[in-house]
């Protein structure tokens, strides 16, 4: 017997859990706590078990080193994000968010991963159209003094090169 199964039969026991006529909740979490226990069957199993509509990330590069991201910045997009990131190698990296509509911690994560990164090779990360809900996840969680950014990439272009820094 699977080890969720034992778990959802103990929580049945105790009155913790009860299933509907289909069954529906127990079986839902003994999947939920397989894939818990046993990580390589998560994504296929997550997949089946949750309908999750998830909106695609379009990562668009016009001229190098501009990236215009189209769409919510979250875990289930991030690999395409890392490897649009790791194929460029301009001085000045700029990700235009104007039409990034949230993004979730991982998404946070892998722009602070990318500005880290970025830093070390001696290069910037410039962060353009941040919209109000972005840029309070940004407040909150303290990392807007990491980031360079402007209402929009023209703006951004005049600064840089008004100050001399592109």
């Amino acid at each position: 017997m699977a080890v969720g199964v034992r778990i959802v039969n103990l929580l049945s026991s105790q009155g913790f859990l009860k299933a509907n006529r289909a069954g529906r909740q127990k079986s839902m979490v003994v999947r939920l706590l397989d894939c818990c226990l046993d990580p390589g069957r998560f994504c296929a199993t997550l997949d089946t078990m949750l309908p999750i509509n998830t909106e695609p990330l379009v990562i668009e590069q016009g001229e190098p080193g501009i990236l215009r991201l189209r769409g919510p910045l979250t875990m289930e997009n991030l690999s395409c994000f890392q490897s649009a990131l790791r194929r460029g190698n301009a001085p000045i990296l700029f990700l235009d968010l104007s039409e990034v509509p949230y993004m979730d911690s991982a998404g946070l994560g892998s722009l602070v991963s990318a500005h880290i990164s970025v830093q070390k090779t001696g290069r910037r990360v410039v962060l353009t159209g941040v919209n109000d809900r972005i840029g309070k996840l940004f407040e909150i969680t303290r990392v807007e003094s990491l980031f360079l950014t402007f209402p929009s990439l023209p703006e951004a272009f005049d600064a840089l090169l008004k100050s001399g820094r592109a």
